[in-house]
């Protein structure tokens, strides 16, 4: 049976309690977009905004707060003759450039901010819990208040004794009064009346003694009594309190515990089982890391190229193959056993890593087709793990070869400096190395490839067909796109490297990755700490020629 027992400072700490929880609960919601399909370009949203028809401008604008001089921007669209759509973009706003609110002003175009995203819900779970535990230890503190304040009155000058009551003459004439009137009434009595007492009943004859007969007496033995329950109407005692169940209060204050502790619990439940898939994929990395210093000892300390293809030969500087099936590095490392074949999975990706470009039809991603059919890539079944293209060459080793107007060479690891601080492999992203078909539905993955941070001054991004002369820049952290998993094209390819480990929270998104260095030791870091300073190689190594690097 429930109780209903309210007790109004527990019930607004079992109310704070859950508070806490809620707050818990929903500061690790990740409150982005991440739909690819709903993500245009900042240049799309400008260009709607402007429509000189103002009921196919965008409404419902939500301007997001920068962080890393990233701003999300989210807002509902109303194209020409259609429905409206749910719409988003990054703001990347320069020093010295027009804010995006301040772009929107003045085009007197209304917009919001979002009321989750303020400083104040990133504190508001240990406000309520401290204003719970506040609540709950109040008792406490009031009866140490009581103690201490308890000081005896300080003794005074004696006081004097009180002076006895004075009787007047008029409290002496009723005296008087009272007595005549007593006299009077005895006075007045029968001078020889007696009283009249009743005889004595005369006594009943003692009964006859009983003779007892047979043996001696046994003693009876009374049975138990139950015990009674004593209402307190003939006897003055306590009943004992009875609990049929949970008062109101303790049902809130158990909720209250629980949720705080289910909140507290299943992030660090959460968090333990990705620094579990962090330390296997850190593990998987270094045991690569390992093979590919047994190939180097192999061949004469040359780093192994990305990839070729299946017979390639170069004949009279020109170069040729046998089949348009990729040799990956991984069949270098696991072909002759150095590494197995589950050193190249990582539990965080989707069966642990990426699929050949051209596989099986039942180990392709959904929406996955092979670039060329009929071939089947000489590569680990899966693969979470890509090596950096300025010390790895890709297969373009003749000029002209698929309009090549650079070339690749092999690069010598000794001879590269900076071992301890050069990347030599990292993580796939879960949605990297993906080029879409020419139908726009599906999509080649292009798992064979490496991944650089170098861009082209007129931003190439496949080196060897940048043309001498034009030069090639550093990738900073204002090339990274925030969201990769969302993002259409992008401006390096070190959006193709995943961003795995940790909590997603908001953007830009600054999950940790692994990260193989030359020297063999791994790091687990964000892509942005591999910026500055800058950690993949001191320039293009594996480009001829390249020497134009510029500031």
């Amino acid at each position: 049976m429930l109780k209903f027992r309210f007790n109004f400072r527990v019930i607004l700490a079992a109310m704070a309690l859950l508070t806490s929880a809620a707050f818990l609960f929903y500061a690790r919601t990740d409150h982005v977009p991440h739909d690819r399909d709903s993500r245009v370009k900042p240049e799309v949203f400008w260009a709607a905004a402007a429509r000189p028809v103002a009921a196919q401008r965008p409404t419902d604008i939500v301007v997001y707060p920068p962080r890393l001089g990233v701003q999300l921007v989210t807002c509902t669209g109303h194209p020409p003759n259609g429905t409206p759509v749910n719409r988003y973009f990054y703001a990347k706003t320069a020093p010295g450039e027009q804010t995006v609110e301040a772009r929107l002003a003045a085009m007197n175009i209304p917009f919001r901010t979002p009321w989750w995203d303020a400083n104040w819900m990133r504190y508001g779970p240990w406000a309520s819990f401290g204003i719970a535990v506040f609540l709950l230890i109040l008792p406490v503190f009031t009866g140490l208040y009581r103690i201490l304040t308890q000081v005896k009155p300080a003794v005074s000058a004696p006081v004097a004794a009180a002076a006895p009551p004075q009787i007047t003459e008029a409290d002496l004439q009723k005296v008087r009064d009272l007595d005549a009137a007593l006299e009077d009434s005895l006075s007045q009595s029968p001078a020889n009346e007696t009283v009249k007492t009743p005889p004595p009943a005369p006594a009943a004859a003692p009964a006859p003694p009983v003779v007892l007969k047979g043996g001696p007496l046994e003693v009876i033995e009374r049975p138990p009594e139950a015990p009674k329950d004593y209402r307190g109407e003939y006897y003055p005692v306590a009943k004992p309190t009875k609990h049929d169940g949970f008062t109101l209060v303790e049902l809130l204050v158990v909720i209250g515990v629980l949720g705080i502790l289910i909140a507290l619990l299943l992030p660090t439940l959460a968090g333990a089982r990705r620094d579990a898939n962090q330390i296997a994929c850190a593990a998987n990395l270094r045991s690569i890391g390992q093979g590919l210093t047994v190939y180097e000892g192999e061949n004469n300390g040359m780093i192994p190229a990305s990839y070729s293809y299946t017979g390639q030969t170069i004949v009279n500087g020109q170069q040729q193959y046998t089949s348009l099936a990729f040799l990956h590095w991984s069949y270098f490392l696991y072909s002759n056993g150095s590494v197995p074949n589950g050193a190249f999975l990582c539990p965080e990706l989707e069966q642990g890593g990426l699929p050949p470009t051209n596989t099986t039809d039942d180990n392709r991603l959904p929406g996955q087709i092979n670039e060329t059919p009929g071939v089947i890539d000489q590569q680990a079944p899966r693969v979470a793990y890509t090596l950096n293209e300025a010390l790895s060459p890709r297969n373009k080793f003749a000029l002209g070869f698929q309009s090549a107007v650079r070339i690749y060479q092999f690069i010598h690891a000794a001879s590269l400096p900076n071992a301890s601080g050069t990347i030599l492999a990292t993580e796939w992203a879960q949605t990297g190395a993906r080029i879409t078909a020419a139908n726009s539905t599906d999509y080649y993955l292009y798992s064979h490839r490496p991944v650089h941070a170098f861009v082209g001054l007129d931003g190439t991004l496949d080196m060897y067909q940048l043309r001498p002369g034009i030069g090639y820049r550093r990738v900073t952290a204002a090339d990274l796109d925030p969201d990769p998993a969302s993002a259409g094209s992008s401006v390096t390819r070190l959006d193709w490297v995943g961003r795995n480990h940790g909590h997603v929270d908001g953007y830009p998104d600054q999950r940790r990755t692994n990260f193989l260095y030359l020297d063999g030791h791994v790091e687990c870091k964000t892509i942005y700490e591999t910026l500055a300073p800058f950690e993949w190689g001191e320039k293009f190594y594996t480009l001829v020629p390249n020497d134009d690097l510029q500031p």
